[in-house]
Formats: C-alpha cells, sequence, structure tokens
C-alpha cells in the first residue's frame, strides 16, 4: 500500500508524521553561520553499528523543524539539495535544543562505504553548521550477509562491500568458496529519487553457491576477501529436511534503535517484528513476501534493511518474493527491481522460483509481472505446481505479494485490492485448485485475515487456505468491510508475523502478536481436514 508524501519526514502510509517536521524535504542551500558548532566524539569508526554523539551550540534561533542530518560521502553536504541525507534526528529530541540553542543526540552509524558528515539543518531548510568528516578505519569491511536456498543440497550466500577483490567464504572446516560479483548504478535506476537525490553507491554484491552441508547441521563461516579483511565468525543453522519450521510476513520496512528517521518513511514497529523473529526458536527460514525495505528510492535505505535483518539473515535462509515497492516505477521510487533482483537473486533468474523445504514445496509468484494465461510467468507456476512430486513434499504452498482473496473496501481502480484480487482469481484460482495447493500467503494489505478453504469465493473443501499476513511493520490498514465476506474466518489488525510448522502429516500455522509474542490465531491442516484451535 502507498500514502501520500506529506513533509520531510514523509511518513504517511508507514508511521506517524513528526511533530514540526519541514515543509521540504532537503536542505535549500548552504549558509554556514560562524556561532553555531557541531563537534563528534569521534571521527574515526572501527566497524559499521558504531555509535557516535553528535554535539552542537550557537544556533541563534531554535525552532522544532531544526534537525541532525548524516550525509554520506561528505561531500554530498557541499549540494545538499542534490543529495538526500541517510539519517536525521530532529534537534529538539535533546531536551536543552529549544531554551538555548545547543544539545546532543546519539546516532549510529552504518558503513557506506564512503566518508561522512554530520550537518545542522535550520527550520529554513538552510545547513548552518556541519561537522569535521568522519571515516572508518576500513571501507571495505564486509557486511549484509544473507544466505537463501539455491538448487537442491545448496545454498547461496551474498554480501556486500566495497571491496572487489577475490571475493570468499570460508566454511568452518576449512573450505573456501570463491564469489562472483555483482552491483548497479545510477543509470540501471529508471527515475527519481533513485537516480537523483536517493542514489548511493551501492558497492559490490558478492555470491557464493555453497554445497555440501548437513541438513540440520551448524555450519560456521566467515566471509569477506581472500586477502583481507574477512568478517567475524558467523553460524548457519542448516535446515532440516525432515520437517519445514519459518516464519513468513510481509510489509516490513526499516526502522532505527536510534530513533533517527529515514529520508522517506520509517516504520518503528519493523524492530519489533525483527527482534521478535530473532528470539523466537522456531524457525529455520523466513519468508518475505514484498514491500522488504520501503526504500523507495532512497538507496541507503537498502543497507539499512540489511543491517536490520542482519541477524536473521547471516544464520538462516531468507527467502523474499517482489513487492509493488521494489518493482512498480512510482511506487518503487525509480527502482523498478533493479536494487532488489541484484541482492536477492533467484534460481530461475526471475521474480518467481520454486523450493523444497523439508515436506513444503514452495512457489514464490511475482504479483508485480504478467501471470495471465499465456505468459511466461503462468507457464512456470502451471508446469511447477501441477508437477509436484506429492511423495517428496506432500504440502504445496503459493506466496505472493498481492493478496488472492482480501478483505477491504479499496475496490476503485486496476490496481486496488479487490479488482487486483478477482484479476488473480480469475487468472489462477483454477490451477491454485487443480494443483491442489494447500496454503496460500500473501501480503499487502496491512492486517492478518486468514479464509476457509476457498475456490470461486466459495468455501470449498479441498482447497488452499489464503492467508494475508501483511503486518510486519508498515502502517495498519483498517479497512475491512462493514460486513465481511462470507469466506473470511478470521481478521486481526494488529501487528505480528507467522509461523509455519510442518511435518509430512501436519502443517500448523500461527499468526503471533508483535505486542505481547502470544499466539493470535491458529490453523492447523491434515491431508484429510482442516481444524482449527
Amino acid at each position: 500500500m502507498t500514502g501520500a508524501v506529506v513533509a520531510f519526514v514523509a511518513l504517511a502510509g508507514c508511521a506517524a508524521v513528526v511533530a514540526g517536521a519541514p515543509a521540504s524535504r532537503h536542505p535549500d542551500r548552504v549558509g554556514v553561520d560562524p556561532a553555531v558548532s557541531l563537534t563528534l566524539d569521534k571521527h574515526v569508526l572501527q566497524r559499521s553499528g558504531e555509535r557516535v554523539v553528535v554535539s552542537w551550540a550557537g544556533v541563534r534561533s531554535p525552532s522544532n523543524a531544526d534537525r541532525v542530518a548524516l550525509y554520506s560521502p561528505a561531500r554530498a553536504i557541499l549540494e545538499p539539495h542534490l543529495h538526500a541525507p541517510a539519517k536525521y534526528r530532529l534537534a529538539n529530541a535533546s531536551a536543552s535544543h529549544y531554551g538555548t540553542g545547543s544539545g546532543s543526540l546519539l546516532f549510529t552509524v552504518l558503513n557506506l562505504r564512503a566518508d561522512l558528515v554530520f550537518a545542522f539543518v535550520d527550520g529554513d531548510n538552510v545547513v548552518i553548521g556541519r561537522s569535521d568528516p568522519v571515516a572508518f578505519a576500513d571501507i571495505s569491511e564486509p557486511l549484509a550477509p544473507r544466505w537463501s536456498f539455491w538448487s537442491p543440497n545448496q545454498y547461496l550466500f551474498s554480501w556486500t562491500s566495497a571491496a572487489t577483490a577475490d571475493p570468499v567464504v570460508v566454511i568452518d572446516d576449512g573450505v573456501v568458496v570463491n564469489a562472483t560479483t555483482v552491483t548497479y548504478t545510477r543509470g540501471d535506476m529508471c527515475g527519481a529519487p533513485a537516480a537523483t537525490v536517493g542514489w548511493i553507491d551501492p558497492g559490490h554484491i558478492h555470491r557464493a553457491v555453497v554445497s555440501g552441508v548437513r541438513p540440520g547441521s551448524l555450519v560456521r563461516y566467515r566471509f569477506g576477501s581472500a586477502s583481507g579483511p574477512l568478517s567475524e565468525e558467523m553460524g548457519f543453522h542448516v535446515p532440516s529436511d525432515r520437517h519445514a519450521r519459518f516464519f513468513v510476513f510481509g510489509d516490513l520496512g526499516t526502522a532505527d534503535p536510534d530513533n533517527s528517521s529515514s529520508a522517506l518513511w520509517t516504520e518503528p514497529v519493523s524492530l519489533q517484528t525483527t527482534r521478535r523473529v530473532v528470539d523466537d526458536a522456531g524457525g529455520e527460514f523466513v519468508l518475505h513476501i514484498g514491500d522488504l525495505s520501503y526504500a523507495l528510492g532512497y538507496l541507503s535505505e537498502w543497507d539499512a534493511f540489511h543491517h536490520q535483518i542482519s541477524p536473521i539473515s547471516s544464520r538462516m535462509p531468507y527467502q523474499v518474493a517482489v513487492g509493488n515497492h521494489e518493482f512498480d516505477d512510482d511506487d518503487s521510487g525509480g527502482e523498478c527491481g533493479v536494487p532488489y533482483s541484484r541482492r536477492f537473486p533467484s534460481t530461475s533468474g526471475s521474480n518467481w522460483y520454486a523450493f523444497d523445504a523439508g515436506p513444503v514445496h514452495i512457489v514464490v509468484m511475482s504479483t508485480e509481472e504478467d501471470f495471465g494465461v499465456g505468459s511466461e510467468q503462468h507457464e512456470f507456476l502451471s508446469g511447477d505446481l501441477l508437477g509436484v512430486d506429492r511423495r517428496k513434499t506432500p504440502w504445496v504452498i503459493v506466496a505472493g505479494h498481492r493478496p488472492f482473496y482480501v478483505d477491504s473496501t479499496w475496490d476503485v481502480g486496476e490496481m486496488s485490492d479487490i479488482v487486483f484480487a478477482t484479476r488473480l482469481q480469475r487468472e489462477l484460482g483454477d490451477l491454485l485448485h487443480s494443483a491442489r495447493v494447500d496454503l496460500a500467503v500473501w501480503g499487502h494489505n496491512h492486517s492478518y485475515q486468514r479464509t476457509c478453504p476457498v475456490h470461486n469465493s466459495t468455501c470449498t473443501a479441498g482447497a488452499p487456505v489464503h492467508i494475508v499476513v501483511g503486518t510486519a511493520g508498515c502502517e495498519l490498514t483498517r479497512n475491512g468491510r462493514p460486513t465481511p465476506p462470507s469466506w473470511l474466518a478470521r481478521r486481526i489488525d494488529a501487528f505480528g508475523y507467522g509461523r509455519v510448522d510442518a511435518s509430512r502429516t501436519r502443517l500448523a500455522f500461527e499468526f503471533v502478536r508483535d505486542d505481547d509474542g502470544s499466539v493470535a490465531d491458529r490453523v492447523t491442516l491434515s491431508k484429510d481436514r482442516v481444524a482449527v484451535t
């Protein structure tokens, strides 16, 4: 879902607007006031995620719209109207600012593969003060570790760094796996702000295919450059081949523990979701069904997103589906799927693919591309779903971003919830039913919804159960119909995530609330009935 941009913080659609936010997103010009000082407690950082205390004094006319912003590279501050900040905090978060024109704030600083600078921007959108530059001891620090299912008995490991030489993963038994490297450029973007004020060099994305790991084992590994540096040792928990236990959610976004805001949207609840998943011992991989970072063309948000999910993606596969905010021209802010596809490639080379996890076969589709009868994607979906070996994987799950069945009042326009869901049902409903799909999971609508087993909008034994779980971070969509559809079994307007536990004979889906960790809904499927407890 999208929302109108309302101010510099532009949080409509995913968070509340910050009081006192200025009317313009970017400073108009630099007009340094010699009376304003901006000092830091450190100027060289040893690793990504270090904290810096920024202090200021001498602001002559404090206002509620004053803010401290981080720019990278440091030279971006020379033309602030051409470069969005990576993050900022309102100066009045420091209690002394409004009364004295001085204060201090804490910032968590990510390694964006370049130096950086802090700027003080006043309520008139003028840079009136700036710090000395801050550097990282090593801008080639390997970051953003992420695993994903690849071919049978193989996993893909990816990471990001400024370095290009000799990228490797070193497995605990000393095996060195070489990686390939890709990137993307400003010219690959399809529009603003990704190609303009939101652009930041992504560095290099490295990919290594790791084979021969034993299901259910713990693999110790390090990654980086063969000539140095390598990361600290991490642990990858290889999923079991006897069961499938995983988390599923959509519409996450990013937020920062230091309470800073990004250049566009910020989703504070996303931190709660990722922390819950980190602490939840019940899962072996993640299925994130679209609307990942909500970068929307402000590309440093991809670094923030990877930093936020790295405690998860460094230890288990992180599978994704493409959403409108990754792919569509306007909704992606000019990214048009490029950062997404470089960072999260699939075995098929497309935004639709399939993989096995124990007794479950999972098919991920792209709701953002043609899925009509006769399309390349429809041919893939038909061939894959009708060819599943149920002796090997008795359960079949379909996943995508926009929902197949949805309780929503948004019914005007071809991309509205109801019109789009009707199209999905028309083009794919018979296929999912004839292929005996057990469960389908979707996002986009920011609510939790569960249907009965449904086909042609009628509760039908043996049909798929559809679940919407777009509840991971972006503001809830409270637009249920006054009279719920007959096929709707449960709706919960609360933040949370799904948890799946499947053996060969039983599949349980639970919706876990973010606020208290309770299980708010549960459905259990067996091969001969659906039981709700």
